[in-house]
């Protein structure tokens, strides 16, 4: 069968995961279309090595064409504005879709309604996915088409984990920076661990890193932190680390945390806050520690850092546990049986536009929770707004506002956005 990937792009963790998932596979010739020119070349060279045709801007006949080529079309999904403008000006051929979630739905970005009706199959990245509310409108039928297969794999390439039942405790954060996924009180909590000489390593953007480096010092703490910058060697980043801190926003868009997974298998530590995706991924007292909120997470590194005999237990459960449920072997056969399903389904015309609206600003708004704070006037609604709107991309209203400066209502917005920095 000839599968279609649609993506925006092939950076971040869905660049990892279609490396993965396009490896050779008995019966499945994998295609990418890329609607944006890739920024860095790691997954696109990685995904071409597997004899993998990808191409990347297509016009929107090149994009029909290919589309009446394929058996069936897997949509990469989350809330880019290149999808939309992709899917909704004009119409498609009929196809069998399948959606592949890279965001959990549970807070903005969310999935929507339209997109899981209109799925022959919907795959989350992560079982916390389920848990949706726009799951409750769906028909029994269309529960049935629903499923999950998670986006991190891989790990089997990994060097093996090198556990030290003696070492003190070394941490480290491997990561997005950026406010909108960084638990908000990141500052503070590290400030509030007791162990004398207490330092967190961060591996991410340094720019986004800047203003926790601003906040320690504003707390007297300029030691606390050390900005290590982004990386592509996860296992050299985190040889010298044994414990890794990991404490997300309450509301954060993310599923396979590919992040968590590659630090558990190298035999790191978790100590995460008991969010959905978080908890799907680490077993209190068994893989790492799950704290019930920051104060937990503070007293639970204390309480690694007295027994490092468990620390290093648990790391090695930790390790185990992700080589075996993330292999790239276990992504490609869940996934092929999400195929063999939907082939056995006629083609469906879909109507997007119908299903998300016909401007970008109705695009941007079927991914916004209920009581999102957008008015109809272009004002937004006084009261706080999450650090996630004021992104300069991933789906936030900055990023369509850019993606289509023609649009009014998004520029009204935008403007009104830029008063409550």
């Amino acid at each position: 069968m000839r599968v279609l990937h649609l993506s925006a792009h092939l950076g971040g963790g869905v660049g990892r995961a279609l490396a993965c998932l396009t490896a050779p596979t008995p019966g499945v010739e994998h295609e990418v279309l890329c609607l944006e020119a890739p920024r860095k070349p790691r997954a696109l060279d990685r995904v071409r090595a597997h004899g993998v045709r990808v191409d990347c801007t297509p016009s929107h006949a090149e994009l029909r064409a290919r589309i009446d080529a394929a058996d069936l079309v897997q949509l990469e999904w989350w809330n880019h504005p290149a999808l939309f403008a992709a899917l909704c000006p004009a119409p498609l051929p009929p196809l069998r879709l399948l959606v592949w979630s890279h965001v959990s739905g549970l807070h903005a970005p969310r999935i929507p309604l339209g997109l899981l009706r209109a799925a022959g199959r919907t795959v989350f990245t992560s079982a916390c996915s389920f848990d949706i509310a726009e799951i409750a409108s769906l028909s029994g039928e269309e529960r049935v088409r629903l499923g999950v297969c998670s986006s991190a794999a891989g790990v089997e390439d990994l060097p093996a984990p090198r556990i030290d039942a003696e070492a003190p405790l070394r941490a480290a954060y491997l990561g997005s920076l950026n406010p909108s996924k960084l638990h908000p009180e990141f500052v503070e909590l590290m400030a509030a661990v007791a162990l004398p000489g207490f330092r967190v390593h961060l591996f991410g953007d340094p720019e986004a890193g800047a203003p926790l480096l601003a906040r320690a010092r504003a707390l007297g703490r300029p030691e606390l932190l050390v900005l290590e910058g982004f990386t592509e060697d996860v296992p050299g980043a985190l040889a010298d680390f044994n414990t890794l801190i990991y404490p997300l926003h309450p509301e954060h868009y993310g599923t396979a945390e590919n992040a968590l997974v590659e630090a558990m298998a190298l035999g790191l530590t978790p100590v995460v806050i008991d969010h959905p995706a978080e908890r799907v991924l680490v077993e209190h007292g068994v893989t790492g520690l799950v704290a019930a909120d920051g104060a937990a997470l503070v007293a639970a590194i204390d309480e690694l850092a007295a027994d490092p005999a468990r620390r290093a237990a648990l790391g090695q459960a930790a390790s185990v546990a992700a080589r075996t449920r993330f292999t790239g072997a276990r992504m490609r056969e869940c996934m092929r049986e999400y195929y063999a399903l939907l082939m056995a389904e006629p083609r469906r015309e879909i109507d997007f536009a119908a299903r998300f609206g016909r401007a970008p600003a109705h695009w941007f708004m079927a991914c916004q929770p209920p009581g999102a704070p957008f008015l109809a006037d272009g004002t937004i609604r006084p009261g706080p707004l999450a650090p996630a709107l004021f992104e300069p991309t991933k789906g936030s209203l900055l990023h369509f506002r850019d993606y289509f400066p023609d649009d009014s209502l998004l520029a009204r917005w935008a403007g009104a956005l830029e008063t409550r920095r």
